[in-house]
């Protein structure tokens, strides 16, 4: 909606001048008329102060909408000298200047872009300069009117939080994190950031540019206080500024505790039991101590920490799936979703950006690099065909289970196996095929069986068709070994589990229907 252009109007130098003087008592004046007498007769001109004179601007507010065909423009409210005007205004997107050509209307001089400004963002009609008008007198401006055209579809960037928050105590060397809502531009943020008192600081951004670290060089003044200031000039990547300045204060004291990882544990994931996850541990910074492929992490802080940034500061690198649980205020506890991988190196972070209730950050970052335990593979169960007994939990290659066959000629038959660790690669199902037999246990007194076909029901669980299951006969009995091999070369899972040694089982076939 078009705003009508608001008039700011200064007075004259010489009005100034004579009302000031009409305030000062009679020996005052007669002082004044002599120093003016001798100025004005040395033909110096040290009396007439550069004003902005009779300018009215189009946008006149900050943040205002201009109608799509709109122009900026100036207005003067006196005769001007143009040469000396032109080059003074200027229309700015982010830190570029927008093309635009100038058109005189009488007292008003318009920018016309070319092409046409982008309906939704935010420009800055600038007029910063000095210029002379018709009786040659300078006129000083500074002015900078920030306005959306056609639509304000972009929102102000907000401080989310700092950390340590406003009105913390903090220890002479700690940083300060101020956290965005938007992708900030980088050094219009920083010119709009200042310290009182001053003090000498390094800035740096996280890949996002929505926090910025602050690190003191070389520390906050011991037993002091001192106010951070964002002003209007901190805007985001789109050149929109913060609503309003924002302040944060902070104490310094040298005795300010700050917190530490005092342990780091991998525990059982038992959330069932009272308290859950407070089980024993097995130190993680000890060497020989492993994680287990589906452990939970614990870690113990010095002190009570601040939940929110606490749980931002840890990381599992690689990143798992999994939820962060407080059994204790000074407790974190990593529980993943899903198991460890094997072929993976992983490594606990917990970055300085964490911090305790009062909000004084970690002392120091920790970075642990851990080890997997591998979880031994087993195979849990035989399942035969339902008429053939019940599944098989103890295998023997002395004791035989019958397998009755299927109708001839293929004489096929099905069996699951059920493992206790997960084959989800293509190349470990492939190679659990190749390496497991179903054989004669005599050879030559009848053919082996051959597989025809699986199916993986699950990632732990396999279905094997086989035919030619040569069916015993009333004198003789024909029997199979199932092999399935372990130890060093035999078969493993992705996960990196093996079996410790070999699983055979022994068959009897029935005879034919």
């Amino acid at each position: 909606m078009k705003k009508p252009a608001t008039r700011r109007r200064f007075r004259h130098p010489k009005r100034r001048t004579r009302a000031a003087i009409a305030s000062l008592g009679v020996g005052s004046v007669r002082i004044v008329a002599v120093v003016a007498g001798m100025l004005f007769g040395s033909g110096c001109n040290l009396l007439t102060f550069p004003d902005a004179a009779d300018i009215r601007y189009h946008p006149s507010d900050r943040n205002q909408v201009l109608a799509r065909g709109e122009h900026p423009y100036v207005e003067f409210g006196q005769a001007v000298d143009r040469q000396t005007v032109e080059p003074l205004l200027s229309l700015r997107y982010l830190d570029e200047t927008v093309p635009a050509r100038l058109a005189w209307h009488g007292s008003q001089l318009a920018l016309i872009a070319e092409p046409e400004l982008v309906i939704g963002r935010r420009y800055r009609l600038r007029f910063h300069g000095t210029f002379r008008d018709r009786r040659g007198i300078d006129h000083r401006v500074t002015t900078t009117i920030p306005f959306y055209y056609a639509s304000s579809a972009e929102t102000a960037p907000l401080v989310r939080e700092s950390i340590p928050a406003s009105g913390s105590d903090i220890a002479p060397d700690q940083q300060l994190l101020i956290r965005f809502s938007k992708p900030m531009a980088r050094e219009q943020t920083i010119r709009g950031l200042s310290l009182r008192p001053s003090i000498d600081y390094r800035t740096s951004w996280n890949p996002e540019q929505t926090e910025l670290i602050i690190e003191p060089q070389p520390a906050w003044g011991t037993g002091t206080s001192f106010t951070l200031t964002l002003n209007a000039e901190v805007s985001d990547t789109r050149d929109v500024p913060i609503e309003r300045p924002v302040r944060l204060t902070f104490q310094v004291h040298a005795g300010a505790e700050r917190p530490r990882v005092v342990g780091l544990e991998s525990i059982a994931p038992d959330l069932d039991n009272e308290p859950p996850l407070a089980g024993p541990g097995y130190s993680l910074l000890e060497p020989g101590h492993l994680l287990g492929p589906d452990s939970a992490i614990r870690v113990t802080f010095s002190r009570p920490m601040d939940r929110t940034a606490t749980e931002r500061a840890f990381t599992l690198v690689p990143p798992v799936a999994g939820r962060i649980y407080w059994p204790a205020e000074d407790v974190l506890v990593f529980v993943p979703a899903e198991r460890y991988q094997h072929s993976i190196r992983y490594a606990v972070s917990v970055s300085n950006l964490a911090a305790d209730s009062n909000g004084s950050r970690l002392i120091e970052e920790l970075w642990q690099p851990v080890q997997l335990a591998t979880a031994e593979l087993r195979l849990r169960q035989i399942v035969p065909a339902q008429s053939d007994g019940p599944a098989i939990e103890e295998f023997s290659e002395f004791t035989a289970r019958p397998l009755t066959p299927g109708l001839p000629p293929h004489y096929p038959y099905s069996l699951q196996l059920r493992f206790s660790q997960p084959f989800r690669s293509d190349q470990a199902r492939l190679s659990l095929m190749d390496r497991l037999s179903l054989r004669s246990l005599l050879p030559g007194s009848f053919s082996d069986p051959f597989p025809v076909g699986y199916s993986w029901i699950s990632d732990t669980t396999v279905s094997i068709t086989y035919h030619q299951l040569t069916p015993s006969l009333p004198r003789q009995r024909n029997y199979l070994l199932l092999s399935i091999p372990g130890g060093a070369g035999g078969v493993r899972t992705d996960g990196g589990s093996a079996m410790a040694g070999d699983v055979r089982q022994l068959f009897v076939i029935g005879e034919s229907p």
